[in-house]
Order: structure tokens, then C-alpha cells, then sequence
């Protein structure tokens, strides 16, 4: 249950698909991709703390 570098990977994943709608929202308004910006920060801040957890750990 508490596999850190998978969850790690998936963090990764989740950020480059979220970039990747910010990036399909702007093409069709501009407000909605900004909208994303605090997940966005809030999932990099989240990646950082699992990132930190890892390293701690190896």
C-alpha cells in the first residue's frame, strides 16, 4: 500500500495530463485554462513533498 515511488510516477503523470488540458482548455477560452492553475500548484507542491518522502527514505 505505501509503494512512494509508484505513487510518485503517478503524481507525475497526473501533472503532464493537467498541463496537457490547460494547454486544450486555452485554445477555447482563456479563463478556463487559468481556472486549472491552483491544481496545478497544488499537485507540483504534492509531487515535492512525495519527492522529498522518497529521498528520505532511500
Amino acid at each position: 500500500m505505501n509503494n512512494i515511488p509508484l505513487s510518485l510516477v503517478n503524481i507525475i503523470v497526473l501533472w503532464i495530463l493537467i498541463v496537457m488540458v490547460m494547454i486544450k482548455f486555452y485554445k477555447i477560452d482563456k479563463k478556463a485554462s487559468f481556472i486549472l492553475l491552483p491544481y496545478l500548484a497544488w499537485v507540483s507542491f504534492a509531487s515535492i513533498l512525495n519527492l522529498s518522502i522518497f529521498l528520505l527514505n532511500i
